[in-house]
């Protein structure tokens, strides 16, 4: 896994480069589907256990870098240490020497195994643990956790999908869903590049003309993915609680055929969220709001910030009598002093400390000595 001091302290991108170039580990060997970030553990076994798990499937064409802004919200709003998968596909990042993957099933299939020791197998944790999909990402994380369900009767806790048509809908879809009828094998990559950009990404995301054309592959064979997925007629409703978001302008995936996720799902609990100020891309662009949505939906509550109130005192007006007669041998202005600070330290105010008591101490001292050597009765 990636060291969490090592992202904390780095930015978006550098985010990004760390966890796709330690997606398999350290041993320079070839990256694999997931890159695990535990910050759970460094309380030791036992607290690890319950710690939350998020896992990310990220976009058509995108890697872990996808979730960079949405991990540093929720590292900080968390206040569980927690673990973040991300699912790392081939073809983009660490994985650019891969050739993309087109076959849904083994994308399904491969994605599936590699998750399997964290949720199920010896790095498992009792924890709650939620699946995060976003476009096609979406349509992933609902595919596996029907997978593992089948495979080991087990499912998320909670799964939230974006910018995404319901399974049902996307079935019925080519790769573009709405934005266009024309199967893939038919479009341009000028064609794609209108896509994106309707989507909402800029010249500036597209990169370099290398990047460029990396993005346009990894893009086409999620979108070949996409347009080959078709929903099986008899599964399961997951028992997993949902949260549905969309941005508010995003133009690409039409609220109505969002909401055919909550057919998908048996349970009480199903949340819509118009994400404000956001596209096709919430998590890119709102990262804060989705981490504080993530957090509310599985029940974790957040620290409150500390207030302190502090009044400010008022201005007392007294006088002191003077000492009494026998009270001999220290300064009287001295003296008076220290008693007006004493009441006003006890009454709460900074002034009357214990330098000026050891002041005044040492003053009585020093003139002791020039006292008679004793005292001659009046008797």
């Amino acid at each position: 896994s990636v060291p969490v001091f090592e992202l904390l302290t780095k930015t978006f991108g550098a985010f990004a480069d760390s966890v796709v170039a330690k997606g398999a580990g350290d041993g320079g060997e070839q990256a694999g589907w997931v890159s695990a970030i535990d910050a759970s553990t460094k309380w030791g076994r036992q607290t690890s256990l319950s710690a939350p798990t998020f896992v990310f499937f990220p976009q058509a064409g995108s890697s872990p870098k996808h979730y960079a802004g949405v991990y540093s919200a929720l590292s900080k709003r968390c206040p569980v240490d927690a673990r973040y998968l991300f699912v790392q596909p081939p073809g983009r990042d660490a994985r650019e020497a891969e050739a993309n993957e087109t076959d849904y099933k083994k994308v399904v299939a491969d994605a599936t195994a590699a998750l399997k020791p964290y949720l199920i197998g010896p790095e498992s944790k009792d924890g709650p643990t939620t699946f995060i999909g976003d476009s096609w990402g979406a349509i992933a994380a609902y595919a596996v956790a029907h997978e593992l369900r089948e495979q080991c009767g087990w499912t998320p806790t909670h799964v939230v999908v974006s910018g995404n048509a319901s399974p049902e809908v996307t079935s019925t879809h080519n790769g573009l869903g709405t934005y266009s009828s024309t199967p893939m094998a038919d479009l341009t990559d000028g064609d794609l590049i209108d896509f994106l950009r309707e989507s909402g990404v800029s010249e500036e995301d597209l990169g370099s003309d290398g990047a460029y054309a990396s993005l346009l592959r990894a893009f086409r064979a999620d979108c070949q993915l996409y347009e080959d997925y078709k929903r099986p007629a008899d599964l399961p409703l997951l028992p997993s609680k949902l949260m549905i978001l969309l941005g508010k302008d995003d133009h690409v995936t039409k609220m109505s055929d969002a909401l055919g996720w909550v057919d998908e799902f048996d349970t009480e609990v199903s949340k819509v969220v118009r994400v404000a100020g956001a596209t096709h891309h919430v998590h890119e662009e709102q990262p804060e709001a989705v981490a504080d949505h993530l957090l509310d939906l599985m029940g974790i509550a957040q620290p409150k910030p500390l207030v302190l109130k502090v009044e400010r005192l008022k201005e007392v007006s007294m006088t002191l009598a003077p000492p009494e007669a026998f009270v001999r041998g220290v300064d009287v202005e001295a003296l008076q002093s220290f008693r007006e600070g004493n009441l006003l330290y006890r009454m709460g105010s900074a002034s009357g400390s214990k330098g000026e008591l050891s002041s005044l101490a040492s003053m009585t001292r020093t003139r002791s000595n020039e006292w008679p050597s004793r005292m001659e009765s009046p008797y």
